[in-house]
């Protein structure tokens, strides 16, 4: 055979080899490819889910808020009427205090009055001294 023929074979054997190389090369990083954007989807889900779920987070978070806001803002209002009620009764046993020293100013009075008389008076409840002062 012909030297030329043989070279002929040669180069036919080599494109073949380089053709398959070429060929296993590019499956190689077609697959590389295909799995880095399957990767780039996964992460891009996980990443969706992720700030899904901190929204949902975040409505909750605000709803709780919200509603415990609701319950102080009830509770300070309750304690401004009570604290309004605590003063209106202060004030009414202040009143009542006054009143009832008058009375045992006038007591003591007219106990002195009976004294100077010769007439004994009845004694002053124990439980009255703290106000006849």
């Amino acid at each position: 055979m012909n030297s030329g023929i043989w070279a002929a074979i040669a180069t036919a054997v080599l494109a073949l080899i380089g053709t398959a190389y070429n060929a296993r090369q590019q499956r190689a990083a077609a697959r590389d490819t295909a799995q880095e954007t399957a990767a780039a989807t996964v992460e891009a889900a996980e990443a969706t889910a992720e700030v899904d779920q901190r929204q949902l987070d975040q409505a909750a978070f605000h709803a709780i808020r919200t509603a415990l806001q609701d319950q102080i803002d009830g509770l300070r209002e309750e304690i401004g009427q009570l604290k309004a009620q605590v003063a209106e009764l202060g004030e009414h046993v202040e009143s009542r205090e006054r009143l009832l020293r008058q009375a045992m100013v006038h007591v003591r009075a007219q106990n002195r009055l009976l004294t100077a008389h010769g007439i004994t008076p009845e004694p002053v409840p124990a439980e009255l001294i703290p106000w006849s002062i």
